[in-house]
């Protein structure tokens, strides 16, 4: 439990590997839909009276993807030279 910036009290609900998937605005509720790798998937948010409001989903772009691929075979090929640097000396 918290305050928000504008005084009214906020609970946190969180999944067994600590991410938020509900937050309790004073009447305001916002549920977060993740997948299993823990990305953020969709944000609902439902009014006081249990009306949703715009719902929001998240998904990866393919230029996103390419990049993150680009990234991930770099960081792997610095840790094998790293790792052979490491096993010469």
């Amino acid at each position: 439990m918290d305050t928000c910036f504008d005084g009214r009290t906020c609970h946190y609900r969180y999944d067994d590997g600590g991410a938020l998937i509900e937050l309790r605005e004073g009447e305001l509720v916002t549920t977060f839909t993740r997948d299993a790798m823990g990305r953020m998937l969709e944000r609902e948010r439902r009014d006081p009276m249990g009306q949703p409001a715009p719902t929001t989903r998240y998904v990866e772009s393919p230029l996103w993807c390419q990049f993150r691929q680009g990234v991930l075979r770099s960081i792997r090929s610095l840790r094998a030279k790293l790792s052979n640097l490491g096993g010469h000396t």
